[in-house]
């Protein structure tokens, strides 16, 4: 048998994070996601790397679209660069940005794959090649040595509309099934909160908080950082 003993490995070991990082617009997703280890890539869906602009070390491949008929080509694209990024020794970090709008091209694709226009209503067998195709994608991720995995997603708020009170805050994707596995599939899924006032204030959650989906294998403490950095985020799994 092909035994390793726990004692002997350390948490500097976990340097490299495999961390899914949701919020609202404008909270500093991709600011943080920014700070990781240089090289970075970014798979750019979202096209709002501007607060990265003239940083040094930061690459993007970017998938904008036109028209909704665009994005079976733009998903085989996307899926090829992934493909030959798995292989690629430069980079220390790979970020995703963002999951929200992955998940419109996503979608878009496996209706025109079935047949169907980009703008039709999806089928239950849909969702469900939707959610494979999901949880291939972020084992696959999982499975990349030697990177730190960084996936961004836009903040949903899940209400009871008759009793008009908020249920959860979790990564806005399409799918329950999929948004209950995210907790399973990623060993960092974490809220980040904006404040706001003067001191601008950003709150890292890796705890749940009021109705926020997040967990945690490798941070301490009370379940949040203030302003996080990529810094505090390693100082706080190296209990310094």
């Amino acid at each position: 048998m092909d035994v390793t003993k726990l004692s002997d490995r350390k948490q500097e070991d976990a340097e490299d994070l495999r961390a899914l990082i949701y919020g609202s617009a404008g909270c500093g997703k991709t600011t943080i996601a920014g700070g990781f280890p240089k090289p970075i890539l970014f798979f750019n869906f979202d096209d709002k790397l501007k607060p990265l602009y003239g940083v040094e070390g930061i690459d993007a491949i970017t998938y904008a679209f036109d028209e909704p008929k665009d994005c079976k080509k733009i998903w085989t694209k996307f899926m090829r660069d992934f493909r030959e990024v798995k292989k690629d020794t430069h980079y220390k970090t790979l970020v995703f940005d963002s999951l929200t709008l992955m998940n419109r091209i996503l979608i878009a694709n496996i209706l025109i794959s079935s047949g169907k226009l980009p703008t039709d209503k999806a089928t239950l067998p849909n969702y469900g090649e939707m959610k494979d195709m999901y949880e291939f994608l972020f084992i696959e991720m999982n499975k990349i040595p030697n990177k730190n995995i960084i996936l961004i997603a836009h903040l949903a708020e899940v209400f009871d509309e008759e009793a008009g009170f908020l249920i959860e805050r979790t990564p806005l994707i399409t799918g329950t099934k999929i948004r209950a596995a995210l907790p399973a599939l990623f060993e960092e899924l974490y809220y980040l909160e904006r404040k706001g006032g003067e001191t601008d204030e950003r709150i890292l959650h890796y705890r749940p908080h009021k109705k926020a989906n997040a967990n945690s294998l490798c941070l301490k403490g009370n379940g949040s950082i203030s302003n996080p950095t990529y810094e505090k985020i390693l100082k706080n799994i190296r209990g310094k």
